[in-house]
């Protein structure tokens, strides 16, 4: 099921960043495809880490929050950035994760960096260390709504 879950991801992906149809594309999509299944199964890597089937149906809502939030975080740091007054308060946070899998850990690292005026620092089995470039993107690491959505789509309840 996942590898047959991720040749169809991969061949959605190769269809839908190249745009074209002709039989030379598609049969270089096909060799593609072929090629990092084949990679994937010898590194070993199609397993439930690789290839969260589990997190598909929560990942979607999961993600428009996400590109919310990135779009909000980016006008508060456009008026940050072009007002007169420089108003940062940079601090570091350290704060427990709850998340249980490789998976949910990197996808709250990876939104956190993603957001901007925050950039996760490190990250071990039990606490996460990140930058904040306001106090008040400090407080929202700490309060933890991202981090109960990540729980979310980990299928645990936040």
């Amino acid at each position: 099921m996942r590898h047959l879950s991720l040749a169809l991801l991969l061949t959605a992906l190769w269809i839908s960043m190249s745009g074209h149809f002709e039989g030379i594309i598609l049969a270089l999509g096909a060799l593609s495809v072929m090629l990092v299944m084949w990679l994937s199964g010898r590194m070993g890597v199609i397993d439930s880490e690789g290839v969260p089937i589990r997190m598909l149906p929560r990942i979607t809502p999961y993600l428009t929050w996400l590109f919310k939030e990135i779009i909000v975080t980016n006008i508060d740091m456009a008026k940050l950035v072009l007002s007169r007054e420089i108003r940062i308060q940079p601090e570091v946070v350290e704060f427990t994760l709850h998340q249980k899998s490789d998976v949910s850990r990197a996808l709250l690292a990876n939104s956190i960096t993603l957001t901007p005026g925050t950039v996760t620092m490190d990250l071990d089995d039990e606490h996460m260390y990140v930058h904040a470039l306001t106090r008040a993107a400090a407080v929202d690491l700490v309060d933890g709504e991202m981090r109960g959505r990540v729980r979310r789509v980990e299928g645990a309840p936040s």
